[in-house]
C-alpha cells in the first residue's frame, strides 16, 4: 500500500499580522493557516506600511494589535484606509470593543477582535472579510499626509 500524498489547497489570500506580542502573532498565524490563508507576520507598524506599499500579491487584510510599536494600530488603520478605503483591517486588543469605539468609528472597513480569541471567531471574521479583498496599494499612491483640523 502506498501513502497518499496530500496537496495543500491554494491559499485564499495573504493576511498581514502585526502585534507587539509574539505569541499572539504565532497563534493567529496558525489559525489563519487552518482557515486557508497565508500569514505574513511583521514586527511593527512601520513594516506594515512598507508591506502594504509593496503590494504583495493576494494581500487581502491585516490583523493589527492596537498597541503596536512606532505607530499604534488605530492610527495605522486610518493610514491604510486613506491609502485604500476598501482594505479591511482587524484591530486586536485585550480591551473590550466599546472602549475603542470612538476611535474606530471613522475608519472604514475596521473590525475588532478581542483577545483572547478562538478559531471559530477568527474563521467567521475571515469569511466575512474575504469578499471585501479588492484593494490596491503600491508606489503610484501619494504619501500619507495627515489632515489638519
Amino acid at each position: 500500500m502506498h501513502a497518499a500524498r496530500i496537496t495543500p489547497a491554494p491559499s485564499r489570500g495573504t493576511v498581514l499580522i502585526a502585534d507587539k506580542m509574539d505569541v499572539v502573532c504565532t497563534v493567529l498565524a496558525r489559525i489563519i493557516v487552518r482557515c486557508g490563508f497565508t500569514p505574513l507576520i511583521v514586527p511593527d507598524g512601520v513594516e506594515v506600511l512598507q508591506v502594504a506599499r509593496s503590494a504583495p500579491a493576494g494581500l487581502c487584510c491585516a490583523f493589527l494589535g492596537v498597541s503596536l510599536v512606532h505607530i499604534d494600530g488605530i492610527t495605522l488603520a486610518a493610514i491604510l484606509a486613506h491609502l485604500s478605503p476598501s482594505f479591511p483591517v482587524v484591530l486586536m486588543s485585550g480591551y473590550p470593543a466599546w472602549m475603542l469605539a470612538n476611535r474606530l468609528q471613522h475608519v472604514p472597513r475596521a473590525y475588532f477582535l478581542e483577545k483572547p480569541f478562538a478559531l471559530a471567531v477568527v474563521f467567521a471574521l475571515l469569511n466575512e472579510i474575504a469578499p471585501l479583498c479588492e484593494r490596491t496599494f503600491g508606489t503610484a499612491l501619494s504619501p500619507y499626509t495627515p489632515r489638519k483640523p
